[in-house]
């Protein structure tokens, strides 16, 4: 079938004696060899919001199993799958990212880094891998990729405009400096006037 890529794994079901029928039996084995034997190259393209066609090259991207993450949070201690997945700027291939073979399951990738003049994702991309069908979830958007040759390809989502800075950071530090001089100005010229109004 296509779409489909053999691993050279040994494929291990368990049989316990008692009142399997064959029927069980095969089921046993096919779940088995499924979850061992088929993978699918999932392949990000990253895009702009309002035009499908502009494709974003420099995004950053983290791959985490479901293990790994709870309620859209990395859990601490937890390990990336494959870290510092960045999508392509090269104009032939722009905005793509391959994620590899990716096994049955459900996977969770999360934005590092955003491209130039575009705001970063504020919730994981949810991916899900199984025997025939390769799905991503973002947000409330729902795509089904299109498999061909041992490939599944998706597309991601990014909105221009620039992130806000953190509280703390270094941009919300120079904010506050450009406000305490705005209220110092102001304060001057306040008190300039009043002595300007008395002096005449």
């Amino acid at each position: 079938m296509g779409g489909k890529s053999v691993s050279s794994n040994i494929v291990t079901a368990t049989v316990t004696a008692g009142r399997q029928t064959e029927a069980d039996l095969l089921d046993t084995a096919k779940a088995a060899f499924t979850n061992n034997y088929i993978a699918y190259e999932v392949i990000i393209v990253k895009v702009d919001t309002g035009n499908n066609e502009t494709k974003l090259g420099g995004a950053k991207f983290d791959l985490y199993s479901e293990d790994a993450v709870e309620n859209g949070e990395i859990k601490i201690g937890a390990a990336p799958l494959k870290s510092n997945l960045i999508s392509s700027s090269d104009e032939q291939d722009k905005g793509k990212v391959s994620l590899g073979p990716l096994t049955p399951g459900t996977y969770y990738l999360f934005e590092t880094e955003a491209p130039s003049g575009y705001t970063a994702m504020d919730m994981p991309v949810e991916i899900v891998v199984s025997e025939n069908r390769v799905s991503l979830m973002q947000g409330s958007r729902n795509e089904n990729g299109t498999i061909s040759q041992e490939k599944a390809e998706l597309t991601v989502m990014n909105s221009a405009g620039t992130a806000l800075p953190s509280t703390g950071g270094p941009g919300s530090g120079l904010l506050y400096l450009l406000g305490f001089l705005l209220v110092t100005f102001a304060g001057a010229g306040f008190v300039m006037n009043r002595k300007r109004k008395y002096a005449a």
